[in-house]
């Protein structure tokens, strides 16, 4: 059998013999695409992966992970599943994710590090792979920590932001909104903002009369809402104000955690990964990695450099209906407002005096009661 890399002009008249043959330039592309993947699968260790939430997802079942170790482990486990059936089932969109961490050829066991090299190494086997359909293929070195942008080095902490930024910053993005042209990774997200964005119709609430722009929108206020069976604890029958509450509750109340990640330090726990590696950047590492490029101030996180940034800045884009005064963040706004519902929500446990603002009541702790903090009782 005689088999080669195919050149780009072979790659493009091979491309347009497929066109003449089937007529949709899309989909011919996603058959070429599959086909290349495959081979790539069946002659080295890359390891293909899906996203699901804030987790991976198995390629080929529909297991999720939080770390990449344990979908690692998960994968290899399908080495001797059908990988062109279920390439041809998974592979629906002209995107591929690729790890290609520990980077090998079966052939002949040699060990690669970049996805390049690869394609030109498995050229040297006579592999036929189509270079035409490779932009559709994203490789990345998942980590359990830190994981870096193979483009440009960038490192992140989490996967989501570094998809997020390899599409907008290293891939032209293959679905774009027809009325702003936005560009999207997946038709899903293109509807889903069209219909938050550039709404044409409503949907109504199945309960109340509230009406929605979007129907994501509508669902999550019926469940956040109207569903109170799943926002109720089955133990002491507390009904909290959204699933992740009750989750919450169920876990600091009761102990029952639906999913944990342990400090290897400390004796806490915590529900989700990003709130165990905020902590211990936070607590054990102290680090403050993130820099104001105006005054040089650091933080942990980008969310509070962008909190920050609100003291650089002269809008106030949040007004009081009632008495017009304006701030720089919602939170402030969200406060201000309760000195006009006469909100106070934070009570003194030695005399009962209560007030709107929690500063306002450890300035009266530390005042009247000998700075006595065990005495702060954060609402009524």
């Amino acid at each position: 059998m005689v088999l080669q890399i195919s050149s780009n002009n072979d790659a493009k008249k091979s491309y347009k013999r497929h066109i003449k043959v089937t007529g949709s330039s899309t989909e011919n592309e996603k058959i070429m695409l599959r086909e290349t993947l495959n081979t790539i699968l069946e002659n080295s260790t890359a390891m293909p992966f899906r996203r699901y939430g804030n987790k991976y997802r198995c390629f080929y079942c529909n297991t999720s992970f939080s770390e990449a170790t344990n979908l690692r482990d998960h994968t290899a486990e399908h080495e001797n599943v059908n990988k062109s059936k279920c390439v041809k089932k998974n592979v629906t969109q002209l995107l591929v994710k690729l790890d290609i961490i520990g980077l090998q050829c079966k052939i002949c066991y040699q060990s690669i590090n970049e996805f390049d090299d690869l394609i030109s190494h498995l050229g040297e086997h006579n592999m036929i792979l189509n270079k035409s359909v490779l932009q559709y293929i994203i490789c990345f070195k998942l980590s359990d920590g830190d994981i870096k942008c193979l483009f440009c080095n960038e490192t992140f902490a989490f996967f989501g932001p570094l998809l997020l930024h390899t599409h907008r910053k290293h891939k032209c993005r293959e679905f774009i909104c027809e009325t702003c042209g936005i560009g999207f990774g997946s038709k899903g997200a293109v509807d889903r903002h069209s219909q938050s964005v550039h709404p044409t119709s409503t949907y109504q609430c199945r309960y109340c009369e509230k009406k929605f722009f979007a129907v994501h929108r509508r669902d999550n206020h019926e469940k956040r809402i109207h569903n109170v069976h799943e926002r109720k604890c089955h133990i002491c029958g507390d009904v909290l104000g959204s699933i992740y509450k009750k989750d919450t509750h169920l876990a600091i109340a009761h102990n029952i955690w639906s999913s944990e990640f342990k400090c290897d330090i400390c004796p806490k726990k915590f529900r989700y990964k990003h709130l165990l590696l905020s902590h211990n950047r936070r607590i054990h590492l102290k680090e403050k990695k993130i820099v104001c490029d105006v005054c040089g101030d650091r933080f942990f996180d980008h969310r509070l450099l962008k909190l920050h940034m609100a003291r650089h800045s002269d809008l106030k884009p949040f007004e009081c209906g009632t008495c017009q005064k304006r701030f720089p963040r919602k939170c402030g706004l969200v406060i201000h407002t309760r000195i006009h519902t006469n909100d106070r929500r934070y009570k003194c446990k030695l005399c009962e005096k209560a007030f709107v603002q929690f500063a306002s009541l450890k300035l009266h702790t530390k005042t009247h009661h000998n700075s006595n903090s065990n005495y702060v009782n954060k609402k009524k």
